[in-house]
């Protein structure tokens, strides 16, 4: 059968040409929701009038109390800001994102909040705001009952931003993009500049009225950008004084991986590299730092394959905990099937590990290392490199080094600040900043 392949301007204008659809359908639909909300409401005013019983208290019906329970030792992060560089107004930037739980775009806003609050005024929109916050000192808004665009104008009318910066994850479930949808309109009601940041393996959200999309990788863009559009890459950055070896020397036979076993980015088979390095290298030990969907699976498999004396599953361990366990590893591996960016790699990066992986998303731009780079989804040649790297001390340092050096020069939180604020400037300056 004769294939046709297509080329990138078809995929561009198909990408835009299902972004606008969607965005239309969504404003025919709207309109007919009118109706739907009526009878809705009729139907809720009847059932508030019939007599009910009461439900006995349950940690379900109270997820918060249920997260502490299970969290006593749960802290959220208070964020540092910066004292105004001089007694001058500072612009205010809008960030908006769907909830301030710890994660890594929370901790992108709050890596940006912390390093350009001495130019910046910050504060937060969000569709749902947490007992369990991961993250405290910032102003933030409620937006979680924003079902119309006018409502968020009219809270950003009150905010006044300069500039609103939406931190965009809109692909499932649909109401994640629905509520983005609502910010991104009202934003281009009110009328100032919209930053995306365009932070998961998707296609973000095209409008004209958007000044930048940020992608996390030169992957992302032009996987899911287009080309004629304002564009810019800028890596991630992370705080590397937590993630150093601090002198402990890692375990020569130990190898592992630092993920949420889900399938985001990792499949069924995630486990299997380790297995057959196991299997080919019986000396070797296995950190599998991480709880989800698939540990049981894992657990299974490993046990199957007879080698569960060299596994550790940890489970999910507390963020401090973190770097204790990365400098047992001699070798990291990202057996991962789909990658924007990812920095549990650049952490161990700049500890000097060896890492080794599927050639899938943005780690061949991540590590620069062809070598340590098996076919996506290849157990074998994945554990191959794995072993080899394993038996030869003298490559796995120089790999660690290249991985060190690399991450100190692209991937640290000031690299990234220092690009958001050239950002910044040029669409909103900041007091005594000339504009671009």
């Amino acid at each position: 059968m004769l294939r046709t392949k297509w080329n990138i301007d078809d995929i561009e204008e198909t990408r835009q040409h299902l972004n606008q659809l969607q965005q239309q359908a969504e404003d025919y639909v709207g309109v007919k929701k009118l109706g739907n909300a009526f009878v809705q409401a009729l139907v809720a005013a009847v059932k508030a009038r019939l007599p009910r019983k009461a439900a006995a208290p349950s940690s379900a019906a109270n997820p918060s109390a249920d997260f502490f329970a299970r969290n006593p030792g749960f802290k959220p992060y208070q964020i540092q800001l910066n004292a105004p560089t001089d007694g001058r107004k500072r612009p205010k930037i809008l960030h908006v994102i769907p909830y301030f739980v710890t994660g890594g775009s929370q901790q992108l806003v709050v890596d940006l909040i912390e390093g350009l609050s001495d130019e910046y005024e910050h504060e937060v929109a969000l569709s749902a705001i947490h007992a369990e916050q991961g993250y405290v000192g910032v102003k933030v808004h409620d937006c979680s009952g924003m079902r119309d665009p006018a409502a968020f104008t009219a809270l950003l009318q009150q905010v006044q931003p300069a500039l609103v910066h939406v931190h965009y994850y809109g692909r499932w479930p649909y109401a994640f993009w629905y509520w983005y949808h609502v910010m991104f309109q009202g934003a281009f009601a009110y009328g100032c500049p919209v930053i995306e940041n365009c932070n998961i393996p998707y296609m973000p959200y095209y409008h004209r009225q958007i000044a930048r999309y940020v992608y996390v990788s030169q992957y992302a863009q032009d996987t899911y950008g287009i080309r004629n559009m304002p564009n810019q890459v800028i890596h991630p950055g992370s705080n590397f004084s937590f993630f150093e070896r601090n002198g402990v020397a890692p375990d020569s036979d130990t190898i592992g991986m630092v993920y949420r076993l889900d399938n985001d980015k990792l499949n069924e088979r995630a486990i299997e590299p380790f297995i057959r390095a196991v299997q080919k290298r019986p000396r070797t030990k296995v950190l599998i730092v991480g709880g989800g969907q698939f540990l049981e699976l894992f657990r299974q498999k490993v046990a199957t394959a007879g080698v569960e004396s060299q596994f550790t599953f940890t489970g999910y361990v507390a963020y401090e905990k973190l770097a204790d366990l990365y400098r047992q590893m001699a070798v990291f591996v990202a057996p991962v099937f789909s990658e924007s960016f990812g920095q549990v790699t650049p952490f161990a990066m700049n500890m000097g590990i060896a890492v080794a992986a599927y050639n899938m998303g943005a780690l061949e731009e991540i590590l620069d290392n062809p070598t340590v780079l098996a076919p996506g989804d290849d157990a074998e040649a994945l554990s191959d490199i794995i072993v080899d790297l394993l038996n030869d001390p003298v490559r796995r340092a120089e790999v660690g080094a290249h991985n060190r050096q690399r991450a100190l020069n692209l991937f640290t939180v000031q690299t990234m600040n220092e690009s958001y604020r050239a950002v910044y400037h040029s669409l909103v300056p900041a007091a005594g900043v000339p504009a671009h």
